[in-house]
């Protein structure tokens, strides 16, 4: 009873009532669509797993059949009998015998190819062990005939009808792959090999097996989509392209996916995957009901539940609403919320605060001094100190939770370091820079201080494997001379470009080098370009070393201005001979086109050295190149000219406006051999062919290959070991006037 009273005398408590209903009525919803829907999700991705997975079975049985059929073509063209049948412009039964018997035996060791067939264009002879005939597979040929010369492979799936043959079995599905002249160079542009591989033993056995142990259909479609394979053989080469589920697969940019549409009369779950090495296009279609048995039943089940759910929360409800219920102040509430805000507030204006010392922005009362909490007392003197990251680059490359971890670590090494030396303040002032201002009653920084500085370099490169260099401000006397500290600080941080990474720059570090100018070192930069062009490595190296070293003495501003002058000389001298195809540009790309991010001397003279590396080896390739084209021009001229007896190095070289000297040295170079011993060695092959293939004396071959009688009978003893009379008796006769049969 004191619930129902307190429920119509307090409306706090029916809101409450209302609240604690609404809230578990909520939550029983949430928590049932969660598990339906999990299950739902995780019964459909298991099904999609296994489908895809038994499509990429299929994917891969498709790719071997292709990869085989490839590999037989290669392994056909190894055969000088066939080369010679398809290039034969005469018909030769003995030849045709021994290519049948060299199909007939690879196709014994591939079972699920039907047969091979060899097409001569010349002849129109069509070859294979089977016997089947030109009229069975005319289309083929005709299609073959008709071919485009462009492509090396066409496949074309059919129905083989053996009937004119006498045999007594339907039509059997066949793939064939006809293989054109581009295949290979060895196939004549009229004539092909062909593969005929058999559907059923291929793909066929393994869709059925499928479809046997799931129910399902499977099939593989080519790209118009016509059937090369169903689990059910009368439909090969059906044309499903109207169909409207083959016209979403045909449409969609996705290498594999699945969806659910009307296919076959029935609702369908439908699978499929566009293989990249055939094109074909691989489906499976499951019944969509049977996906889900007894779905009905587990859905009562589920409503069961809520309902007893429903009801025990609404009990637990009043429960909780007659026993919760306490009074409180809402100034209380009040009163801590904005506690809460200042707490967060507060370091926001500090920061601020600090900010607008550094940039030198005088600040808007006296009352913000106490901002940043200083320990007032005597004279104060304060100083900033800017700490950089090293290798900026690649700190960029970490993930950037690990950067934001990384500053918020050296912020807190900072914080804990600088306890004993007085207050100090921390900020981010840009994101590879900490800016630290101290405060501290001494004239200068002490020792000790500088040895706290070396101790959080060393606990950062400890923990984090980087480095950090430290520019420490001139010290100023006053809050509103902040800001001069922070520029100084600043200015001497850029001298990291001579001391390193590491480092700490105060002025007593920078003061030598501040305003310090000198000339540009144009003598050691043209040393430099000429032992490029000369392909001297280590040259170049060693000028690198001294233009860096003639540049250390100088001021930031004109050191950074020399190297970058020096970067774009060189890039402007040997523009052309950078290879973009080869990747110069990207290996490359940070020194020529982003040269502001180099942090030190050392890391600009490390880039130069691979460029110069690069130019060198790209120079040293272009001239490999002319080299080699005039080595040809030459070897042309002797194959025309070796009948001249007049043939010499100094003629060769007059022709193509080289001197001898330099010519002779190419040549031995390319070919191994001197002038005289590659001319000599055409002419006795010429020489070897006529006494083969001709019945000239001797003295007549040597004037037509043009040695003189006496030096060619020498040089032709000394080369054979015998007479080229003695050589034409231990040679059989071949040519045309003594051609063997």
């Amino acid at each position: 009873m004191t619930l129902w009273s307190n429920l119509k005398r307090y409306a706090i408590y029916r809101k409450l009532l209302v609240s604690y209903l609404l809230l578990v009525l909520l939550s029983i919803i949430l928590i049932s669509a969660f598990l339906y829907q999990r299950f739902s999700y995780q019964t459909q991705a298991e099904m999609n797993r296994v489908t895809l997975s038994t499509l990429d079975q299929l994917d891969r049985a498709s790719s071997s059949i292709q990869d085989r059929v490839v590999s037989i073509g290669n392994e056909l063209l190894h055969d000088p009998d066939l080369i010679t049948a398809m290039l034969s412009n005469a018909t030769s039964p003995l030849l045709d015998n021994e290519v049948v018997i060299k199909l007939r035996n690879i196709q014994a060791v591939y079972p699920f190819v039907e047969y091979i067939s060899v097409f001569n264009g010349n002849t129109g002879r069509y070859l294979n062990h089977r016997g089947i005939t030109k009229a069975i597979d005319g289309e083929l040929i005709q299609r073959i005939r008709s071919g485009s010369n462009d492509t090396s492979l066409d496949f074309i799936p059919r129905r083989l009808d053996l009937s004119p043959l006498g045999t007594p079995v339907n039509p059997m599905p066949i793939l064939s792959y006809v293989l054109y002249s581009n295949f290979s160079n060895l196939i004549p542009k009229s004539g092909a090999i062909i593969i005929h591989v058999n559907e059923d033993k291929a793909i066929g056995e393994l869709n059925r097996s499928l479809s046997e142990s799931t129910g399902s259909q499977w099939m593989v479609l080519d790209k118009r989509g016509i059937v090369i394979s169903h689990n059910d053989s009368s439909r090969f080469l059906n044309n499903l392209s109207s169909e409207p589920f083959v016209q979403a697969i045909l449409a969609s940019g996705s290498a594999q996916g699945h969806f659910t549409s009307e296919a076959f009369g029935d609702k369908q779950s439908i699978y499929y995957s566009k293989s990249e090495d055939t094109d074909w296009i691989l489906v499976g279609t499951r019944p969509y009901n049977p996906l889900f048995p007894g779905m009905d039943d587990r859905q009562t089940i589920i409503g069961a539940a809520i309902l007893i759910l429903t009801i025990v929360g609404v009990l637990l409800a009043f429960r909780l609403a007659s026993g919760m219920y306490r009074p409180y102040s809402v100034f209380q509430i009040q009163q801590n919320l904005h506690e809460a805000s200042w707490r967060k507030a507060y370091p926001l204006l500090q920061e601020s605060y600090l900010r607008r010392l550094l940039t030198g922005q005088s600040p808007s009362g006296g009352t913000e001094t106490n901002l940043l909490e200083w320990k007032f007392g005597g004279e104060c003197r304060y100083c900033v100190i800017v700490i950089q990251i090293d290798g900026y680059r690649q700190f960029l490359g970490r993930d950037n939770k690990d950067q934001e971890l990384v500053r918020f670590a050296i912020r807190n090494i900072a914080d804990e370091l600088l306890k004993p030396h007085g207050t100090h303040r921390a900020l981010e002032v840009e994101n590879d820079r900490l800016a630290l201002l101290v405060q501290f009653g001494e004239a200068k920084l002490t020792e000790h201080f500088l040895l706290t500085m070396i101790e959080m370099q060393g606990t950062v490169r400890q923990y984090f494997r980087m480095s950090v260099t430290l520019g420490i401000g001139d010290v100023v006397h006053s809050q509103a001379a902040i800001k001069d500290s922070y520029h100084s600080a600043r200015e001497y941080l850029k001298y990291r470009l001579f001391l390193g990474h590491g480092s700490i720059i105060d002025r007593e570090t920078a003061v030598s080098r501040i305003g310090l100018a000198g000339d540009y070192p144009s003598k050691t930069e043209d040393s430099l370009i000429e032992a490029i062009r000369l392909g001297h490595l280590k040259d170049a190296e060693k000028e690198i070393d001294r233009f860096l070293e003639a540049i250390q003495r100088l001021d930031y501003k004109y050191a950074f201005v020399y190297a970058n002058q020096l970067v774009i000389s060189v890039h402007k001298q040997f523009v052309n001979i950078l290879s973009s195809d080869a990747g110069d540009y990207e290996t490359h790309g940070s020194l020529l086109y982003a040269f502001s991010e180099f942090e030190t001397l050392t890391d600009i003279g490390a880039a130069l050295k691979p460029l110069c590396g690069t130019l060198i080896e790209r120079i040293d390739e272009k001239r490999n190149n002319r080299n080699l084209e005039m080595i040809e021009s030459v070897l042309e001229l002797i194959r025309g000219h070796y009948k001249d007896p007049n043939l010499s190095l100094e003629w060769a070289a007059d022709r193509i406006h080289y001197s001898s000297g330099h010519l002779s040295k190419l040549f031995k170079q390319a070919t191994r051999q001197s002038f005289n011993d590659y001319v000599n060695a055409a002419r006795l092959e010429e020489a070897v062919r006529l006494l083969r293939q001709t019945n000239d004396s001797a003295t007549a071959i040597s004037e037509k290959v043009g040695l003189g009688g006496t030096y060619f009978f020498t040089l032709f003893k000394k080369t054979y070991g015998m007479t080229p009379a003695q050589f034409r008796l231990a040679s059989p006769p071949s040519g045309e006037n003594g051609k063997e049969a």
